[in-house]
């Protein structure tokens, strides 16, 4: 029974030598053992942002990143040897390159590589919305003038280096523009502007601004030169004196009075380069119909339908006192029935002519 025991371990040990002495010989038990402590270090997997590039051969690889995503970091093995090493600023495009050394003493081939990625920031492209505009020339000065302004009224571009080119020269450098001062709505109080020379021949500008960004010149407005002698350029403003208070005519409910605003130029304030009406509006007080005080003050707004009216709002007549016996009230409304009137008269005139017999024939008897 010992001697079964003895064959079955001796079999047991040469088993296990000879399984031992394989793997310790085959190509991934070399490659596991040619690394520091039990296992070789490689870079990271794909995962957590990173991704893995397997099978490398050369000394270098070029790697592009996917739309919207940046490199930030970057992991490669060669021979034996991990490197891992910053994208400061990240790219989207990294060339890898090897430096790292064989047991011979040459480069060593990349065998894989990670890449870190980052979402790519998202920044608003630098554009501008520039007007250009010929305004005049100057045959003294033997100039043209020119005015800038920004049309877009946001200032988040400003300020802005402009350079302008007469047609067919070089582009030549200007001051900058500043957002607060030149925009659409402030270029005619402080407008920019910049001088060519005038030769009398006509003239073509191209308006130019500086990309930072691109550190290049980006062309925006061309304009050719108008036949305008130099007037109102710049303006200053002049107010005139109010005039009285009148009765609107086209409201009667209020007064009206107005005033000539006009724009002189700066240079010459004899030349009016424009003029507009102010108007002023109030509202017109009431007042009691009174015909006399109407006719008085003729500003005054009536109040009522032009009838004269006592305390209690009836209709005041005129009282007509007759000789004899008797005192009739006619009314007197614009709106009375004539044939009402007319009666009325006949019956006193036949009331008037009874009162004078009447007292005719007392008279007579008295006698």
């Amino acid at each position: 029974m010992q001697s079964k025991l003895r064959i079955f371990a001796s079999f047991l040990l040469v088993f296990s030598l000879t399984l031992g002495l394989f793997l310790t010989l085959s190509p991934k038990g070399v490659e596991a053992n040619n690394g520091q402590g039990q296992g070789q270090e490689t870079c990271p997997n794909t995962g957590g942002g990173w991704i893995k590039i397997d099978d490398l051969t050369s000394k270098t690889y070029e790697y592009t990143a996917p739309t919207g995503k940046l490199v930030s970091k970057v992991c490669y093995k060669a021979s034996t040897v991990v490197t891992y090493y910053d994208v400061n600023p990240p790219k989207d495009k990294v060339l890898v390159e090897s430096t790292a050394v064989n047991p011979g003493g040459q480069i060593a081939d990349l065998s894989h590589a990670s890449f870190l990625l980052i979402d790519k920031p998202i920044v608003e492209e630098e554009k501008h919305d520039l007007v250009l505009t010929s305004m005049c020339y100057d045959h003294i000065n033997m100039v043209r003038v020119w005015r800038v302004f920004h049309k877009d009224k946001s200032d988040t571009y400003f300020p802005i280096q402009l350079g302008y080119k007469v047609v067919p020269g070089g582009i030549n450098s200007l001051d900058k523009l500043f957002g607060f001062n030149h925009t659409e709505a402030t270029r005619f109080t402080d407008p920019y502007l910049f001088e060519t020379l005038y030769d009398e021949k006509p003239q073509t500008v191209i308006l130019y601004w500086w990309n930072n960004t691109t550190q290049q010149w980006v062309m925006d407005d061309t304009k050719a030169a108008n036949n305008t002698p130099c007037y109102c350029v710049k303006t200053t403003e002049y107010i005139g004196e109010w005039s009285d208070w009148t009765v609107d005519p086209s409201d009667e409910s209020r007064f009206v009075r107005e005033r000539v605003v006009s724009n002189l130029d700066s240079k010459n304030s004899e030349i009016v380069c424009s003029t507009e009406i102010e108007k002023d509006y109030e509202e017109r007080d009431f007042c009691p119909w009174e015909t006399a005080t109407y006719a008085d003050d003729p500003l005054c707004l009536p109040t009522g339908d032009g009838e004269d009216e006592d305390d209690d709002g009836d209709v005041q007549g005129v009282t007509t006192e007759v000789k004899g016996t008797t005192t009739v009230v006619l009314a007197a409304t614009a709106a009375g029935d004539r044939s009402t009137v007319y009666l009325i008269q006949s019956l006193l005139m036949l009331v008037t002519g009874i009162s004078l017999i009447y007292v005719g024939k007392e008279y007579i008897n008295r006698v």
